[in-house]
């Protein structure tokens, strides 16, 4: 087994922390260690559960403070962390640090660039995520001390423009995967899940409702973003069902259930929701920017602007038997472009390729 420390910013547990989940369960060739920065107990707690060796770092500072250094005296800040991190590296002895995240992935790069241990970083964000010119280069900088740059989509490789990135998509887990194809009769009941925001697209979705609600389409929304001002416009809306505490088995339920997934994103590095709902068989259209046409990879399905409506009716339009065609044909490139198990695989190969490893079994 190979020695991995994965450092987690501790800011939250979301899509990269269940991707990493995934990445470990069941996968003999990883031992995994972990080194949590920011001061989160339910986090850490929940990692200790499942995992036998979790270090943490801090434990009073908070990400307002984080927020002031990364402005101010960023080298002292990174310097810092380098010793802290030392610390814990030393009782661990890892043979790779994996940096999970991009904040990781800038926080621990000062002790990257001093020290020889192999590493790797796992950029989930695009750049377009981050705000202000000196931030972006600071992370840009920091991104080049690493042996190896993974991403999850090209669309979001291209984003951060002349770094060398091995392109991985995320996966899902096999029991998510529909092993029957899904029946579609008609378009009734849409879809939209995530965080109630611009990036997302909540508002271009909100500003097409009279007109989607008027011609007899059930709205369903899926979030637990609800101190969004967005979410108080919805709510007053009794057309629309709203849904704020559904778990991972009932959202995977609840993509079953609807006709049509709307994914308006303004820019996102791959959506999780457009491959989940793919899976289980159900039709998906979204905003026309380059990580949602790289999944979809079918330009019917993808709309401009904010033309949300029009292209509902498009594919309401169709009969039975291309509807089925669709739904079979999103279902199959799911399978073969976002199984867990493809993305071990090619994680697992770009470990032995950086520690030479050519012994295939390099199993304990």
């Amino acid at each position: 087994m190979v020695k991995v420390c994965f450092v987690i910013s501790g800011l939250g547990y979301s899509g990269a922390e269940i991707v990493l989940e995934r990445y470990l369960k069941n996968n003999d060739f990883i031992d995994p260690y972990f080194i949590i920065i920011y001061e989160n107990d339910r986090l850490l707690n929940k990692y200790k559960i499942k995992y036998k060796n979790v270090f943490s770092i801090y434990k009073k500072l908070n990400f307002v403070n984080t927020k002031i250094k990364l402005n101010i005296g960023i080298n002292c800040y990174l310097n810092y962390m380098s010793k802290e991190i030392k610390k814990i590296i030393k009782k661990i002895n890892p043979e790779i640090i994996y940096a999970n995240n991009t904040i990781e992935a800038m926080l621990v790069s000062d002790f990257v660039c001093k020290n020889n241990i192999p590493s790797i970083a796992h950029i989930h964000d695009m750049k377009e995520s981050f705000t202000g010119f000196y931030k972006k280069n600071i992370i840009a900088k920091s991104l080049k001390k690493y042996d190896r740059l993974i991403t999850v989509s090209s669309a979001t490789q291209r984003s951060w423009n002349d770094l060398d990135f091995n392109v991985v998509y995320n996966g899902l887990d096999n029991e998510y995967f529909n092993i029957h194809n899904k029946q579609y009769r008609s378009i009734k009941k849409i879809g939209f899940i995530g965080s109630l925001n611009k990036r997302k697209g909540i508002d271009i979705l909100i500003k097409n409702l009279n007109k989607i609600i008027k011609n007899n389409y059930e709205v369903n929304i899926v979030t637990t973003d609800i101190t969004s001002k967005y979410y108080n416009t919805l709510k007053k809306n009794e057309n629309i069902k709203i849904f704020t505490n559904l778990n991972y088995k009932e959202v995977r339920n609840f993509m079953k259930t609807i006709d049509l997934l709307i994914v308006p994103s303004r820019f996102d590095p791959l959506p999780t929701v457009i491959m989940e709902a793919m899976a289980v068989g159900t039709i998906v259209i979204g905003n026309n920017i380059d990580s949602i046409k790289e999944m979809l990879d079918d330009t019917k399905l993808l709309y401009d602007n904010d033309s949300i409506y029009e292209k509902i009716e498009e594919i309401s339009g169709m009969n039975n038997s291309m509807l089925n065609n669709l739904s079979i044909k999103l279902k199959n490139r799911s399978n073969k472009k976002f199984k867990d198990s493809t993305k071990k695989d090619k994680i697992n190969y770009i470990i032995k390729n950086l520690l030479k490893i050519e012994d295939k079994n390099y199993l304990v």
